[in-house]
């Protein structure tokens, strides 16, 4: 048998005294520290250290409801008129293809636009009732010609798409399989905690189903962009292709629909969120009976009380959402609303910000009578407003910052608000239309990275002279349709200048 030397046994000792915590670190050394320590406690074995449990038996469970989805959508053309009109061919081009190479590769004899291409997109959903009803995520089958679902099994049915809404990011589909198909269900309550486990399952990427695991590491929360938004924040990971994905607790039920990340560099960072249950259960009976969301309508456009406004107007704190402008034949107007108006509670419940009362409003049902508690010249007055129905049309500037069509600049993480010069709020614009200008910028998006800030005014969109965030759309639009891989957009900023160019997704 073999023996230790007394410098090997000192090294032992120290090691496992080490691996216990019992020697001090400052003072008298290895002597004193062995004089302390009186009993020493074995270490434990490692089959008893790992104390959290496995997350297979969740997995297993869920997968089987879990699909992944292809979209195809609208082809565009490879190369349009307008980038070859006006241009000669090179002569290596001749030399290498010939005379004919417009006619042989699609163009017509004046270069006009060549071979019609289709995109394609990748994403994940989850099956909620076993006669093929599907939930994802709605930016991803937004403008698609034909949705694939392919099931746990590897089969692909055609999807018919029952309704998207973009204001949560959900929608949801319908297939026709045959038979029963598994399901899983949301979580029946809202108990959902800052700390629980929770796990993300989808396709990330395209590479097949995946799960990843973390925590929920906040609530409520928003980008800033959609007042709607009222977010979980969880740190599994969520990347490209996850979207529309269950995240589900460890009894299996889904508390939140996979939507985006916040990232700088567009990888994920442990900064996803999840649309909760709460608000996609809401929204999914919507869907499956109406085809859309039915949701409240006031009338009115809102913006943030700052530090300044309520200065201003002699209010004590900054809760509340001022009135904007007030919309015509809305409730607001029969109501009595007006602009500056602050409205500070509905039905005695405190509004605490825009997104809050955006939200209260909406979950309103048409024709409910609603109570207003409004801040007009230093005092308090209650209104009363017959809350309607926000059909397609209001609903692009249905109760939220910004109104009008702000939502089509989502993908950027823009939200704009168009500014009237001719109430002398705006800048002087060709033809006195107005202004544009940046009124919220999502964190990690691509306007963040590409350095635009609230305040921001758009002057031009593609060279050509903006005043209103109908021409802004129409003109990301038309260089879209022109099969550009970006916008240009000129910035202004304290009487200073810039074009910033805006990428198009590619799925």
């Amino acid at each position: 048998m073999s023996t230790l030397s007394p410098q090997r046994k000192r090294t032992v000792i120290v090691a496992a005294l080490a691996g216990l915590g019992m020697i001090a670190l400052a003072g008298g050394g290895l002597a004193s520290s062995l004089k302390t320590a009186t009993a020493v406690t074995p270490p434990m074995p490692v089959d008893q250290m790992l104390v959290a449990p496995s997350l297979a038996g969740v997995v297993e469970a869920v997968s089987p409801a879990v699909v992944s989805i292809e979209v195809m959508h609208k082809a565009k053309p490879a190369f349009t008129s307008q980038q070859w009109r006006g241009r000669d061919l090179p002569e290596h081009f001749k030399r290498f293809f010939g005379e004919d190479f417009a006619e042989r590769f699609g163009f017509t004899p004046d270069f006009g636009p060549g071979p019609m291409r289709p995109r394609g997109g990748i994403g994940s959903g989850f099956v909620v009732d076993a006669d093929g009803y599907i939930v994802t995520s709605n930016h991803v089958i937004a403008g698609a010609e034909t949705v694939t679902v392919i099931l746990d099994d590897g089969i692909r049915l055609d999807a018919e798409i029952v309704g998207g809404d973009k204001r949560t990011d959900l929608a949801l589909l319908k297939v026709e399989s045959g038979e029963p198909l598994p399901t899983v269900n949301f979580a029946a309550d809202d108990s959902t905690r800052v700390g629980d486990w929770v796990v993300a399952i989808g396709n990330p990427f395209g590479v097949g189903k995946t799960a990843t695991f973390g925590i929920v590491s906040a609530r409520a929360r928003g980008t800033g962009v959609n007042p709607y938004e009222d977010h979980l924040q969880i740190d599994a990971p969520i990347n490209s292709g996850n979207s529309g994905g269950p995240t589900v607790n460890l009894h299996g039920e889904v508390i939140g629909v996979n939507t985006s990340i916040v990232s700088p560099s567009g990888g994920n960072v442990g900064i996803g969120f999840a649309v909760p249950a709460a608000t996609a259960t809401t929204v999914i009976d919507d869907l499956k009976a109406h085809g859309r969301v039915m949701r409240g309508w006031l009338g009115v456009h809102i913006q943030p009380v700052t530090e300044d406004i309520a200065a201003s107007l002699g209010l004590e704190g900054t809760e509340g959402a001022i009135v904007a402008r007030v919309q015509p034949e809305s409730p607001a107007e029969a109501a009595g609303l007006e602009q500056g108006d602050v409205i500070t509670a509905v039905d005695q419940v405190p509004v605490d910000d825009t997104r809050t009362l955006s939200q209260t409003i909406a979950a309103i049902d048409a024709g409910t009578p609603a109570a207003l508690t409004v801040w007009r010249d230093g005092q308090f007055i209650e209104l009363t407003a017959a809350i309607a129905n926000a059909t397609p049309a209001k609903e692009a500037s249905a109760d939220m910052p910004g109104g009008d069509e702000a939502g089509r600049l989502d993908t950027f993480g823009l939200r704009l608000e168009n500014i009237d010069s001719q109430s002398g709020d705006g800048a002087d614009m060709e033809g006195g239309s107005g202004a544009v200008v940046v009124a919220g910028v999502a964190p990690g998006s691509t306007a963040h990275r590409k350095g635009v800030r609230p305040g921001d005014t758009i002057v031009s969109v593609d060279k050509e002279p903006v005043g209103s965030i109908a021409e802004v759309n129409e003109r990301i639009e038309a260089a879209q349709g022109d099969g550009r891989e970006a916008v240009l957009m000129l910035m202004s900023r304290d009487g200073s200048e810039r074009f910033v160019a805006f990428p198009f997704a590619t799925s």
